[in-house]
């Protein structure tokens, strides 16, 4: 694999030190609290939210360091954003749909997954993230926000599912409603998707910085043509696992469809170099 763009500010070792720790302690501290309960791991809640806290304004303070003034606004404002979010989530945990503090948490957090700490290292062009991105957007608009595939489900075939509160948000898990699994098995199966996704996408990425522009055929490159797009596809799947909407559904195609074409004209690119 081979970067094409032109190299971005390269990070000096504590900023990166900060970046993927904080993104360390984020995956775990959200792997546990959703697939916990199966593995006797569960950590509570206030345990999840703070560490999440934590590592989240670890990436933000190593990104921030190297950022230009522009970068800096919006990083300062992600921090803060996300600081928000948290302590209202501390004082008022009941779900209810409409809770944007439950949007913005898991927005940010699930955007800093797919950016492996919200902002490359290396220059992209915007169109490598921004369905990704999209599909984050709108995934969490419909868990915490306006549940319109739940209006759509009970407009068009009558299933009468409960629009308030965390019932409705249950059986809107596709999967156990039609009796294919529990629940707790539905969030252990995607909280491991998700999180085998997230380290795919960062051992690919701090395998690419570490080639600096040139061609990377070593680490996880050596086994995978691409490891990002590949953590990208599984990140996004997994949170359809957890609960699967109809825009989300047709936005992973669109996303999977995407990546498999990309993938596919780099890897031509790449062999007709050689």
């Amino acid at each position: 694999m081979v970067n094409e763009d032109s190299p971005g500010v390269i990070l000096s070792p504590l900023p990166r030190v900060l970046i993927y720790l904080g993104l360390a302690m984020m995956l775990v501290s959200f792997f546990l609290f959703y697939a916990g309960h199966m593995i006797r791991l569960y950590p509570g809640r206030e345990a999840f939210l703070i560490t999440s806290l934590i590592g989240f304004q670890a990436v933000v303070i190593g990104r921030f360091v190297h950022a230009k003034p522009m970068e800096r606004i919006l990083l300062a404002v992600a921090g803060a954003s996300f600081a928000a979010a948290t302590i209202s989530l501390l004082r008022y945990p009941t779900f209810s749909f409409g809770r944007w503090d439950y949007f913005i948490f898991m927005t940010l957090l699930f955007l800093a997954f797919i950016t492996a700490g919200l902002l490359p290292v290396w220059k992209v062009r915007p169109q490598d993230y921004g369905i990704a991105g999209a599909f984050i957007v709108s995934f969490f608009f419909e868990m915490f926000g306006f549940p319109l595939s739940l209006y759509l489900i009970n407009t068009l075939f009558g299933a009468g599912l409960p629009i308030e509160g965390r019932i409705g948000l249950e059986k809107a898990h596709l999967w156990v409603t039609l009796g294919i699994t529990d629940s707790v098995t539905a969030h252990f199966l995607s909280a491991l998707i998700i999180s085998v996704g997230v380290a795919l996408l960062v051992i690919g990425h701090t395998t690419l910085y570490s080639g600096r522009g040139r061609v990377v055929n070593w680490g996880i490159y050596r086994y995978m043509k691409h490891p990002q797009y590949t953590g990208i596809v599984m990140i996004t799947g997994g949170m359809l696992i957890e609960y699967p909407t109809i825009p989300a559904f047709v936005m992973w195609l669109a996303l999977t469809l995407m990546y498999v074409v990309k993938a596919r004209r780099e890897t031509r690119e790449l062999l007709a170099r050689a």
